[in-house]
């Protein structure tokens, strides 16, 4: 008989049995296998159950909180931040304080004062009639007017409360500002034209009549009896048209300046 050709054991198809018997098992015991571990944190780990009562214990805060930390005034939250410098103080018993807060470089300039002396100005009675709480320090902020100007409007509130400013007779009939209105009144705007400009804009814009007044009579004061040409030179004023235009326009208006001619010699 012949013998069937033996088949190498490498090409003949292993079972599914003989396939599991021959994957080859980790050598070494189960006590020798290396474990995986846990690096815990240096830091000790907080108690969670703790930490979730001190979040609950903590009260949300609740938008009348809120509003309670921001200033008020005419009735509004205002967004006014920044270090508070108290710049100027006047205070009496049992009356509402205000606080007028001028912003400056991330600071608040505050001008405290009671409201009857604040309402001198018009425009801060107006905001201060508006406001609901009335029993609260308001604050109003002013930013058309700077710290070194509102110094010199913060004293003559202060020295006109309750003792009004002498009234200005119009048309004035001397440069003398001392004999319309008063030695004290009369060396308070006896200042430079720049500052005694920006004086007569705050009381303008803070609405504050009798400073407003005795800015404009000490300008009336300055150019009282000059000449058109010197008050030119007193205020540093470039004239923008030539003699021969001004000449002209004289001509063609001549009865503007033949008033003041006419009305001197009805006078007489």
């Amino acid at each position: 008989m012949e013998q069937e050709p033996k088949v190498p054991e490498e090409q003949v198809p292993k079972t599914s049995e003989e396939e599991e018997e021959a994957i080859p098992e980790l050598e070494g015991d189960e006590e020798d296998m290396p474990e995986l571990k846990h690096v815990e944190d240096d830091e000790p780990k907080e108690d969670t159950d703790t930490k979730m009562e001190e979040e609950e214990e903590e009260p949300k805060p609740t938008p009348s909180m809120e509003e309670e930390e921001k200033p008020k005034a005419n009735g509004t939250i205002l967004d006014l931040q920044g270090e508070v410098v108290n710049r100027f103080t006047c205070s009496k018993e049992n009356v509402r304080m205000v606080h007028l807060a001028i912003p400056v470089d991330g600071k608040l300039v505050y001008y405290t004062m009671p409201a009857d002396m604040a309402c001198m100005s018009a425009l801060i009675g107006v905001m201060l009639a508006d406001d609901d709480d009335k029993d609260e320090t308001a604050v109003i902020p002013l930013l058309d007017v700077t710290v070194a100007t509102m110094d010199k409007v913060v004293i003559f509130l202060q020295t006109h409360m309750g003792n009004p400013m002498k009234k200005i007779q119009k048309p004035i009939q001397t440069n003398e500002l001392n004999v319309i209105v008063g030695d004290w009144d009369a060396d308070f705007v006896n200042v430079d034209q720049e500052p005694l400009f920006k004086i007569i804009l705050a009381a303008n814009y803070l609405d504050v009549p009798d400073l407003l007044d005795l800015g404009i009579c000490k300008i009336a004061c300055m150019v009282k009896d000059k000449e058109p040409e010197d008050i030119k030179k007193l205020f540093n004023i470039e004239a923008d048209i030539t003699p021969e235009e001004e000449k002209l326009v004289r001509d063609e208006n001549s009865w503007i300046f033949d008033v003041g001619t006419t009305v001197a010699s009805t006078s007489n």
